[in-house]
């Protein structure tokens, strides 16, 4: 396996569920459901390593997004995109 990018708070992700090709027969709108911001990292303590991320649109606080979940379900939180 080969090092494709860094992450780094502030590094936009596109989530994909089963591969990374099925981004490429989905609309602009579905992109933008899928578009997400790398917003923190937490401690390093194995086998608890993990990448926060928050939708590119949400506005609040991270301060008030609470914990998260550790899995994620591209269908549960998404937003109407206009474009």
């Amino acid at each position: 396996m080969t090092l494709s990018s860094i992450l780094k708070s502030g590094t936009m992700v596109l989530i994909w569920k089963n591969n990374s090709e099925e981004l490429r027969d989905i609309t602009n709108i579905e992109l933008m459901k899928r578009l997400y911001k790398v917003f923190k990292f937490n401690e390093p303590a194995p086998p608890t390593i993990y990448v926060y991320l928050q939708h590119h649109l949400e506005s609040r606080p991270d301060s008030e997004l609470g914990d998260g979940e550790k899995e994620f379900d591209p269908y549960k939180y998404q937003m109407s995109v206009n474009i």
